[in-house]
């Protein structure tokens, strides 16, 4: 039962990862591709059709696509579906289910196997759990440390796609604090990950009191009161 529900899960995580590749390639690109606007559907005479199959879409410059309908009829129904939350919506769940795909590639490294996020019809995130047959349930049903597992997950893809765009390139990344709430193995596995995210071109930063850490940290800034009481003192520990 479990192996199936993976599989499908896999199955649909794969075909939405090579759609949307498809999308951020062009975003890095910065030009505008009339493929992004495949899966936009109007509704033509009463039924869903792709947009692409009842206009013509062109890119004439780098930012900017042109839509020419067949049938002049379309020409409000399009210009509509353009202005309105549709297109909105559809753009920002296109990004979010990126940016889900893959924080559950971290997840279920982190969790080891256990935890699949995804969103449900309401753009909520919920929880995959493999360990209880693939039930979806809450992310507010996860315990402190899952919570922080989650959180760390999504905050690290969402920091991978600002690195994919280009425009914006993300030079040091902070995490405060939710040490606490990890046992010594969870703690391991972040860590883990946290490392191979560290590269020449992206520091990693740790705000945290938890002493386990301070081995982990190569560079260390140890912020502590004067002796007065006035103010606060700032030395640099290398390990």
């Amino acid at each position: 039962m479990i192996k199936d529900v993976i599989k499908v899960a896999e199955e649909k995580m794969q075909k939405t990862i090579s759609v949307l590749h498809s999308d951020l390639s062009t975003m890095k690109a910065g030009r505008a591709n009339p493929t992004m606007l495949d899966r936009i559907q109007v509704d033509y005479y009463g039924s869903p059709c792709p947009l692409n199959q009842v206009a013509n879409v062109s890119a004439p410059e780098p930012r900017m696509l042109v839509i020419t309908p067949w049938e002049k009829s379309l020409l409000k129904e399009i210009e509509k579906l353009l202005q309105g939350k549709r297109f909105v919506e559809f753009v920002a769940k296109n990004q979010l289910e990126y940016i889900v795909i893959e924080a559950s590639k971290r997840l279920d490294i982190m969790t080891k196997g256990r935890y699949v996020l995804e969103i449900d019809d309401n753009l909520n995130f919920v929880i995959r759990d493999n360990y209880n047959g693939g039930l979806r349930r809450s992310i507010k049903t996860l315990s402190g440390g899952e919570t922080f597992l989650t959180s760390l997950a999504l905050a690290l893809a969402l920091s991978s796609q600002i690195q994919l765009k280009g425009s914006a390139p993300l030079e040091f990344f902070f995490l405060d604090e939710g040490f606490g709430s990890l046992d010594s193995e969870l703690l391991d596995i972040v860590m883990e990950s946290l490392e191979k995210l560290h590269s020449e071109k992206l520091s990693v930063g740790i705000i945290s009191h938890v002493e386990e850490l301070k081995n982990r940290v190569p560079v260390k800034l140890l912020v502590t009161p004067n002796d007065g009481g006035n103010g606060s003192k700032i030395s640099i520990e290398y390990s």
